[in-house]
């Protein structure tokens, strides 16, 4: 007996009881059924308690069987359970209290995963299984520069938010795992240099802003990575393409060699503090031809399904083929290419802080949306809001929120907006 009149009992012992039923007093609507079950350490869930985590509420067996009885005939998976607590915070007189913090941030996000975790597949509009008969368009591998989904609901809406809307540069593709970085997350740290001009000989001192590139490092390694961008002098480093040859080992070789905007083998390199200075120093490059970033994101490959040859389904290939990321063809219509273009706008970007968190986005935001296809806008941010069965929303528009006038769209931003603030304010 859990409170007088509910008692738990196995399946089994719930089927015992209704076969044995002969005056009919026990029916199966009399039994919950639960996936899963919630539990707590050692006095976790006083300590919950206490910082008001939770609301202690009495009631009696009778009204709590029977409202959620009413309930159970039209309850939806996707209002996440909130009709009943609402209508438990208005029993223990706490309805101002839910009217209040009714479909703010938390709200939304419950019922996005009670959405992606409750509700029959079969229904969901926004996923469509990704076709295995056709492989990429676009072959991944070091220096392929990738941009987040551009789907209304986006894949990093629940967990990963840190790639909503993200640039992410492939530094490595081997049998194991892919690995890149972020390049559109400014970190709240940053590097000062002192540079001696060659000629005047006076120092300067310069300011580059540390990013947020992912959540791993290589033990035994430096977190930070240089990265070199431009296409003139890349001797500067290791370049991230071509099998790590420099331009003149490809010459020699009798390869051909071009900055045109087709040929993306020398767009990026890695290189040390030391090489990024000394080159600055000499005027080879400018401070604006490099980043730096810490931290990497990794994509572990399945070995199994490598050996069974499915080569498609591990890796950043895998996250291309299933619509999470899509290459960014280094070619344009203009004189500038769109890696170019991406760079003098994530290089605009500063030291976060809580002063420019705001202007960091929208320019981490118009860097992810160059390159987007003028024709490949979401309809539905054009559609004005239909009325429909509830209080005002339209609860078959997907591309809403259950139950709100919210685009999941602006959802995913608040989501990674968050997500800044918490990790990385």
């Amino acid at each position: 007996t859990i409170i007088n009149n509910i008692q738990y009992v196995s399946f089994e012992d719930a089927q015992r009881l209704c076969r044995r039923n002969f005056d009919k007093k026990i029916q199966p609507s009399d039994f919950w059924c639960f996936a899963g079950y919630a539990g707590w350490g050692p006095q976790q869930l006083k300590g919950e308690l206490d910082r008001k985590s939770w609301y202690m509420c009495s009631t009696d067996s009778g009204t709590l069987l029977e409202e959620l009885q009413k309930q159970s005939s039209f309850i939806d998976p996707r209002d996440a359970g909130l009709d009943m607590w609402n209508l438990l915070m208005e029993l223990t007189n706490r309805g101002d209290l839910a009217r209040e913090s009714q479909n703010e941030f938390e709200d939304l996000m419950l019922k996005e995963w009670a959405r992606e975790h409750l509700l029959n597949n079969k229904f969901d509009k926004f996923e469509a299984t990704p076709s295995l008969s056709s492989p990429p368009s676009h072959v991944i591998q070091a220096g392929t520069l990738l941009r987040a989904s551009n789907k209304d609901r986006s894949p990093f809406l629940l967990k990963h938010q840190e790639f909503h809307k993200s640039i992410v540069l492939v530094l490595e593709e081997n049998e194991s795992m892919s690995i890149g970085v972020i390049l559109n997350q400014p970190s709240t740290k940053s590097i000062q240099m002192e540079l001696v001009d060659k000629i005047t000989k006076k120092k300067r001192e310069i300011e580059i802003p540390i990013r947020f590139g992912g959540q791993y490092a290589i033990r035994g390694k430096s977190t930070l990575q240089w990265i070199y961008f431009g296409l003139k002098n890349n001797d500067i480093g290791k370049p991230l393409s071509g099998g790590g040859k420099r331009m003149e080992e490809r010459i020699m070789e009798g390869e051909t060699f071009s900055y045109s905007q087709n040929d993306k083998q020398f767009l990026f390199s890695l290189c040390t503090q030391e090489e990024a200075t000394s080159a600055i120093s000499q005027g080879v490059a400018k401070p604006s031809d490099f980043i730096i970033v810490s931290g990497l994101s990794v994509w572990v490959k399945d070995p199994l399904k490598l050996l069974q040859g499915q080569t498609q389904q591990v890796g950043l290939t895998n996250e291309v083929r299933k619509g999470n990321f899509e290459p960014i063809s280094i070619e344009s219509s203009s004189k500038t290419s769109l890696y170019e273009a991406i760079w003098k706008k994530i290089q605009k970007q500063s030291v976060l802080d809580v002063i420019n968190w705001q202007t960091n986005l929208v320019l981490g935001k118009e860097a992810w949306s160059i390159g987007t296809n003028e024709n490949d806008v979401n309809e539905n941010e054009k559609d004005e809001l239909i009325e429909g069965i509830g209080e005002g929303f339209d609860e078959e528009d997907d591309s809403l929120v259950f139950k709100s006038d919210v685009k999941v769209s602006q959802l995913s931003d608040d989501a990674l907006k968050n997500w800044i603030s918490t990790f990385l304010m």
